[in-house]
């Protein structure tokens, strides 16, 4: 059939110090290198195909990315989870930092007890019921609405509250 056939614990090694082995173990297939980098060129397209999960290591264990089959494509710093998909969109643990970010929709950021979204269709920034907008260093002034009344709470603030307009001050 014109094929170059291994059995099962055989290796093809590539290299002077065996620095490259192929092999496949009855169960797994591993592409081994010990040294430089491993450039794989898929010219116009590269697909990589697993009957499990594919796991990007490197070195020799430390996970940089995942996809799990039917589920989560996982993304690793320093072999600690970052991101994830999910079957509802994303996850993303630690800080985020966006360079020109446009949303095009809503976005909701969940507080511990209190949540607030951001509404693009109204072009508001919407605090739900007991969520407070806070200004100054340690919250000095807060605004919020308690799902009954409404507040301009400057509670242990420093200074006064001071109302400006070019038509009347208080």
């Amino acid at each position: 059939d014109n094929a170059l056939e291994f059995a099962d614990n055989a290796k093809a090694t590539f290299g002077t110090g065996a620095d490259m082995t192929i092999k496949h173990d009855g169960s797994n297939s591993e592409i081994i290198n010990t040294t430089g980098s491993l450039l794989i060129d898929g010219q116009n397209t590269l697909t990589l195909r697993s009957a499990g999960n594919i796991v990007g290591q490197v070195n020799d264990s430390e996970t940089a990315f995942q996809g799990i089959a039917n589920g989560a494509v996982e993304l690793y710093y320093d072999n600690s989870k970052k991101f994830e998909t999910t079957s509802t969109g994303a996850t993303l643990t630690g800080a985020l930092t966006a360079t020109g970010a446009i949303f095009t929709s809503g976005v909701t950021f969940t507080g511990s007890s209190y949540n607030t979204n951001w509404v693009s269709s109204a072009n508001t920034m919407r605090f739900y019921d007991n969520a407070k907008a806070g200004f100054g260093n340690s919250d000095d002034l807060k605004i919020y609405h308690d799902g009954s009344n409404s507040y301009i709470d400057e509670g242990s603030g420093t200074g006064a509250l001071i109302f400006k307009s070019n038509i009347f001050s208080f």
